[in-house]
């Protein structure tokens, strides 16, 4: 079941050692369950709807979510889809842009990069969390600001936010900074060209 929810980060908060490799680009445009004709279907994006019931979810419980939502007890949440069998049953809006609005799912994506990882250590794509993210992207080098520790920078270490790429969202000028990655038009070179954090010596 994949279970989507967006929301809007408050301007004081902020996240270090974001380290972007891997571009996940989520489309959700689906159904409200609540109407017959379905967005899905307008739409042909490939999606079906189907309800909750159906696909053996209590829709009790998701009322009970959207109220809560609505009260304001879980603060900005702008969007919520949720798909079962390869199905949407359950779509709303919480915000004024409705569906069609455009919507930062900032750290959200890093619960669907996690799971893509174990997808692929399961299928046997990438032995496991321990291998070496440079292994991958041999076809980019030579990368900027050689180091030979970027090679042992392994995939447990970006999963974890804890590698020794340069990056401080907290820091301004950092190369690393997500306002200054933003405009890059490839997160994988842009990452592999990050500096390393200096040793300590």
């Amino acid at each position: 079941m994949a279970f989507a929810v967006c929301g809007r980060m408050p301007t004081d908060v902020t996240m270090r050692h974001r380290h972007i490799f891997f571009s996940i680009t989520l489309i959700l445009i689906a159904v409200c369950v609540v109407s017959s004709r379905t967005l899905a279907q307008r739409n042909n994006d490939g999606w079906t709807s189907s309800t909750p019931a159906e696909e053996g979810l209590a829709a009790e419980v998701l009322v009970q979510m959207q109220k809560a939502i609505a009260a304001g007890e879980f603060k900005s949440i702008t969007s919520v889809v949720i798909a079962r069998h390869r199905k949407i049953i359950y779509e709303d809006y919480f915000d004024r842009e409705g569906v069609e609005g455009l919507r930062n799912t900032r750290s959200a994506t890093k619960t669907v990069t996690g799971t893509l990882i174990g997808l692929a250590v399961d299928r046997h794509f990438i032995a496991d969390a321990n291998a070496y993210v440079a292994d991958y992207f041999r076809d980019k080098e030579p990368f900027q600001n050689p180091d030979p520790r970027k090679n042992k920078i392994t995939i447990e270490d970006l999963l974890t936010m804890s590698s020794i790429l340069e990056c401080d969202d907290e820091n301004s000028f950092s190369r690393g900074n997500e306002e200054r990655m933003y405009p890059v038009a490839r997160s994988d070179q842009s990452a592999l060209a990050r500096p390393l954090l200096r040793r300590k010596d």
